[in-house]
Formats: C-alpha cells, sequence, structure tokens
C-alpha cells in the first residue's frame, strides 16, 4: 500500500474525509463540519470519543449521556493563522448538537474507545504552546489535548505551524511498532497554507509501505499509518497542520530516525551560537 495523500472535499455540512473505508484506518478518522451562522448539526458518539477542534470559528455545544454538558461559545479565530484554536471531547455514547454562531469550519477526530469520560473543553487560552527545533526546523506546536492531558481517552491532537522555508517532523519519527520505546499510532494531518495557492511537501519513508514524496496543498489531508514522516514549507508559504493520533492505548512512545538523532544535541548549540548572530 502507498502512503496516501486526500484532497478534502468542499461543500457545507458534515463532510468525511478518511477513515477505515478509504484509508484502512483502524483506530481512527477525520472528518470536517461546515456549518453557516445559526445552522445547527447533531450526532452521536457510539463507540468512539470525538474530538470537535475549531479550524475557524465560533460555535456552541450541547452533550448528552451518561455525562452532560452545555457550552454557549467556543472558538473565535478567523483561521488556523489568526490564533489559537479551541477543542472540544464529546465522550463515547453521547448525543452531541453543534451550533454555529458565526460562519464556522470544524475539524472533527474521532477514536474508538472502551472507557467512559466526562466532556472536556480546551480554550484557547488553555492550548499549550510549544517552540520546537531551531534553524531552518523551528516550528510552533500548539497542544491542544496533549498525551498527559487526560481529558481523553484514546485522542492525542495538536496542531503545527511551519514558518516560511522551514521543516517540521524534525528529526523524522515514527510510531508503528510495539516495542519498549515505540507504541503503534495512526496519525492523521489536517493541512492549510498561507498562501492558499501556496504548498509544501510531505515525506514518507523507512515503513512497511512505499516511500513517497506529496505535495502539499490547502486544504489536504495525509494519513500515517507506518513509517517515518517529515514536513516542509517552500519558502514563501506557511503551513499549519492539525495532528490528531489514535490507537489501541493512549500511549505516546515515538522512535526517530537513528541517521538524525544528532540534531536533538545540536539544537541547544546552535540556539547559544544564534544569540550572537541577529
Amino acid at each position: 500500500m502507498v502512503q496516501e495523500m486526500f484532497k478534502v472535499p468542499a461543500g457545507a455540512g458534515y463532510v468525511p474525509v478518511v477513515g477505515e473505508a478509504n484509508a484502512a484506518l483502524r483506530h481512527l478518522s477525520f472528518d470536517c463540519l461546515r456549518l453557516s451562522a445559526g445552522q445547527f448539526w447533531s450526532g452521536e458518539s457510539g463507540d468512539e470519543e470525538v474530538a470537535l477542534v475549531t479550524v475557524g470559528g465560533k460555535f456552541s455545544l450541547k452533550v448528552e449521556g451518561r455525562h452532560a454538558a452545555d457550552w454557549s461559545s467556543i472558538g473565535g479565530r478567523a483561521n488556523v493563522f489568526a490564533g489559537n484554536p479551541a477543542a472540544a471531547c464529546v465522550p463515547r455514547r453521547s448525543a452531541y448538537k453543534v451550533g454555529a454562531l458565526s460562519n464556522c469550519e470544524i475539524a472533527v477526530f474521532k477514536a474508538k474507545t472502551d472507557a467512559d469520560a466526562e466532556p472536556a473543553l480546551v480554550n484557547p487560552d488553555e492550548v499549550g504552546i510549544t517552540n520546537s527545533g531551531t534553524a531552518n526546523w523551528r516550528r510552533d506546536v500548539r497542544l491542544i489535548f496533549p498525551p498527559g492531558s487526560g481529558k481523553t481517552t484514546r485522542l492525542i491532537i495538536g496542531e503545527t505551524l511551519n514558518p516560511p522555508g522551514n521543516w517540521s517532523g524534525v528529526p523524522p519519527h515514527k510510531h508503528d511498532a510495539l516495542t519498549g520505546e515505540e507504541f503503534p499510532l495512526e496519525e492523521v494531518y489536517y493541512f492549510r497554507t498561507l498562501p492558499s495557492d501556496g504548498f509544501g511537501v510531505q515525506l514518507f519513508f523507512g515503513g512497511k509501505e512505499a516511500e513517497a514524496a506529496h505535495f502539499i496543498y490547502d486544504n489536504t489531508a495525509a494519513v500515517f499509518r507506518s513509517g517515518y514522516h517529515t514536513t516542509g514549507a517552500l519558502p514563501g508559504v506557511q503551513v499549519s497542520y492539525l495532528w490528531a493520533l489514535a490507537g489501541s492505548e493512549r500511549t505516546y512512545k515515538i522512535t526517530t530516525d537513528p541517521r538524525f538523532r544528532w540534531l536533538a544535541n545540536a539544537e541547544p548549540v546552535l540556539r547559544e551560537s544564534q544569540k550572537y548572530y541577529r
């Protein structure tokens, strides 16, 4: 099987993107929900937990089930380049209703789970921000539901912004094996670019599937089932991607490509030297 990129379909309402049927994912799926101001959409989580992440706009959310919640306003950023996301997680066996307070796009990540939880909310000011890497692999990482948050039972979710010309996922890493140092997790990226007609590149290699290099365009998604992966933005183009991981447990253990492990040791030296050459 070849590693894949998917065009996220246009259109309003609930838009399926990737999952078990078209991407051979066993634990994780990704869809989009696009609503105009004043519209509503209702769903049921079944045997999955459902994370709703603001791409742009503001919405309300009502959750009914073993645990209930009613949030009148979630989100507010205009787009992924204009501020931190907000997110909510709906536990399994729950009914939920989304109301658009403005025109909005919501990324919907689902993961199968056998665990019960309470509904969870993450406001923009609660998102952890990390400046990762240095030199031309420096990027900003927004941690929405990180591994240790305790607000989800399976999903791990964040957002990465590549400055123009920079790389992320460096050193390249993978999470497809069950070892003492690694745990198998499926992953999906949802890409946006600025400008919208710009592009980047996504590399897949060193896994059970064929090596590949793909163009990243605005409104595309990447699926990672095995192997190392790293992402590049062309000069003049900023690349953002929402990412979600899920497996049989919420255990985050990754292995970096041994050819590039030295980069982690080089980062402190480069950061120190950059203080004197600005």
